[in-house]
């Protein structure tokens, strides 16, 4: 995970979220009164407008392309999600305010994860916002070269939380994640050593549309690299 800087909101966004809430909040009335199929889909439609195209097009170049949580790449073998760091579930008001909305994989914004989960501060929460804070004041960022595993190391509640909820270290994702960071590994020892293409290389890894970037710079870093 790393920082992402928060872009202007899509003219589709500022044109239209008003009325487009008000139009889910009364639809979403209608079927709490009468849960008819007609209703439902009057419910559904209203809700989808956040899934504008303009509005996934505008995430997907502030997340280049990534999803926020895991840093994997997507787009090129399936759908990502526009995810709602408040769960549009519990938070029907922000289902169309933009700093509401970020990019995420199926998986981590999957039911079996984040979902509609959002922990409050006495349970640990809430999850680590990466439009807002760095991921850096809470996790760590490590390559275990005794395991060959790149992990995710929480360092505070939050950071536990944020880890667990999200599956940070599920083992698919740390299969493949430990894969990249391997090789990201040589080329920083290498690095170290003076070779200044390898250095060049590394700087690459750490750019922001790098998967698992948060793991170069935490090499970087932790060999003093000018």
């Amino acid at each position: 995970m790393i920082r992402i800087q928060r872009t202007p909101e899509p003219k589709i966004l500022s044109e239209n979220k008003e009325r487009w809430k008000m139009e889910y909040l009364e639809a979403v009335t209608a079927y709490s009164i009468q849960k008819t199929s007609k209703n439902k889909r009057r419910k559904e439609a209203a809700e989808n407008r956040y899934n504008h195209v303009e509005v996934r097009k505008a995430l997907k170049q502030m997340c280049f392309r990534k999803c926020v949580y895991c840093e994997s790449h997507v787009s090129h073998v399936g759908y990502v999600h526009i995810e709602h760091y408040k769960p549009k579930s519990k938070y029907r008001e922000l289902c169309f305010e933009w700093d509401n909305l970020l990019l995420g994989c199926a998986v981590c914004n999957g039911k079996q994860y984040k979902g509609d989960k959002f922990p409050l501060n006495r349970e640990g929460g809430p999850f680590i916002n990466p439009c807002k804070e760095d991921p850096d004041d809470f996790f760590e960022f490590e390559f275990d070269k005794n395991t060959g595993t790149a992990n995710v190391i929480p360092q505070n509640i939050r950071g536990i939380t944020t880890e667990k909820e999200i599956g940070l270290n599920r083992p698919d994702l740390v299969r493949h994640r430990s894969d990249v960071v391997r090789k990201i590994a040589y080329v920083a020892l290498q690095a170290k050593n003076g070779d200044i293409e390898a250095l060049t290389e590394l700087r690459y890894c750490m750019t922001d549309d790098q998967e698992y970037a948060a793991f170069a710079r935490a090499f970087h870093r932790k060999f003093n690299l000018s």
